[in-house]
């Protein structure tokens, strides 16, 4: 008895369909704080408070947080006092959150990133829902694939490691095809993974920071069950669901010669907000 094939209608509603359960099964399993804190930096030079740089940053930080409630990604410069003192940044959401969750993420970081790089030139802020940069030389539009943050988790137990491997090197290969974007997530079996690029850079400049970001994570990560890397401009990270290893893991923040941004200091330690 020969078999039925379906109507290509009911295919491509059957493809679409299955494509929305997994973004929308992907959304809920990334439903973490979106204000958790991930890692921080800050120049070690500082500028005197009163000054034009001072009155251009906080410029600077009410646009973004107004502009945030528009759209997921904006840059800016803001130079308006006198003499010159031009101060650049920009926010990037993350690709799954709603544009009021952005602004909220925007709003909360803005305040935190000017807490812990008080007075400093340039400082940059990453939160599980979106990042935040500021300084005083351009950055934007720069591909810069120095590593900031990484971290794993715990390693595979024996013998489960074959499966989890496969299926995290199928869902980081999903991810660096480059076919969905700045924003991409994937799932193989009970791994899934996630990256995004800063909204400045161009596809190729993108496509080439998440590879680096990739490799960088396998080579960190190994066997672990879990594992993020953070360059200065796009970002990688994968995530078992099949409950092997325990939920411990440990994270690396670098510093001296491997900061991305010019004489950019990462601070050394973790908050619970």
């Amino acid at each position: 008895m020969s078999g039925v094939s379906s109507p290509p209608m009911i295919r491509s509603f059957s493809s679409s369909l299955f494509f929305l359960l997994l973004l929308t099964c992907l959304r809920h399993s990334l439903a973490d704080d979106i204000g958790s804190f991930v890692y921080a930096g800050c120049t070690s030079t500082k500028y005197l408070p009163g000054t034009p740089y001072q009155y251009n940053l906080n410029s600077l930080f009410s646009t973004l947080a107004n502009a945030a409630g528009f759209t997921p990604f904006a840059n800016f410069t803001s130079s308006f006092a006198s003499p010159p003192a031009a101060v650049t940044g920009l926010y990037q959401c993350r690709g799954d959150i709603s544009i009021p969750d952005c602004q909220t993420c925007v709003r909360s970081g803005i305040p935190r990133l000017s807490s812990l790089c008080s007075a400093a030139y340039g400082g940059a802020l990453q939160l599980q829902g979106c990042y935040l940069r500021y300084g005083n030389e351009s950055f934007l539009g720069q591909s810069d694939k120095s590593i900031a943050y990484q971290k794993c988790g715990p390693g595979a137990g024996s013998g489960n490691y074959g499966d989890l491997i496969g299926m995290r090197d199928s869902v980081l290969a999903a991810i660096n095809v480059g076919a969905g974007g700045p924003y991409r997530v994937a799932r193989a079996g009970y791994v899934e993974g996630m990256a995004q690029c800063v909204g400045d850079l161009s596809a190729i400049q993108c496509g080439g920071c998440l590879a680096d970001a990739i490799n960088a994570l396998r080579s960190a990560c190994g066997l672990a069950v879990s594992g993020e890397v953070y360059l200065a401009k796009c970002y990688a990270k994968y995530w078992s669901k099949g409950g092997y290893g325990s939920p411990s893991s440990h994270g690396k923040q670098f510093s001296g010669d491997a900061l991305w941004f010019h004489s950019l200091l990462f601070l050394s330690f973790r908050f619970s907000w």
